[in-house]
């Protein structure tokens, strides 16, 4: 028992605390930094191919604003992180912009030239896909371009969001 005592000093215990915590901590503040500076960017605007608006930097962060003020944490995730309980909201977009987006691709008339339903979807499927995964974020003056088609996906898609949001 007293070589316990010895071992296991008031001070010696304390100062495993202390340097335990000061590792736990700098391993948080290294990861921390890691995961802010990969953090997706916020653009400036996201514009159409012709210039036209879609949204503002401001818009974004004043939405993301809302979500904060709304506890949206508990009422869903953002990327995957965040509550259980309900919809993933990104996730939920880009399916609805993909669903949208495939809808405007189809109303084409080159699209409708051609034959077969199951070749027009694949079609369809392979030009919305592309124009999705496509980066289009520019560095230089931080904005996105989309597409005319995609505008309007992104129109339908925010015109529900303000539907379930403010309705």
């Amino acid at each position: 028992m007293e070589t316990y005592r010895t071992t296991f000093t008031v001070k010696r215990l304390w100062i495993i605390l202390a340097v335990s915590m000061a590792i736990m901590f700098s391993i948080l503040l290294f990861f921390g930094q890691k995961i802010y500076q990969q953090a997706p960017p916020i653009p400036d605007r996201i514009e159409t191919e012709q210039g036209k608006l879609l949204f503002s930097g401001d818009d974004i962060l004043r939405g993301q604003n809302v979500w904060q003020a709304l506890g949206g944490m508990q009422q869903g995730s953002i990327w995957g992180h965040g509550s259980y309980l309900a919809p993933d909201w990104s996730a939920d977009w880009l399916h609805r912009e993909a669903e949208a987006l495939l809808d405007v691709l189809g109303e084409r008339p080159s699209i409708i030239g051609i034959s077969s339903p199951q070749s027009q979807r694949v079609v369809l499927e392979t030009e919305m896909r592309q124009a999705l995964r496509t980066n289009t974020y520019s560095n230089v003056n931080q904005s996105i371009t989309v597409s005319k088609e995609r505008s309007k996906a992104i129109q339908v898609v925010a015109s529900h969001y303000k539907a379930l949001f403010q309705g």
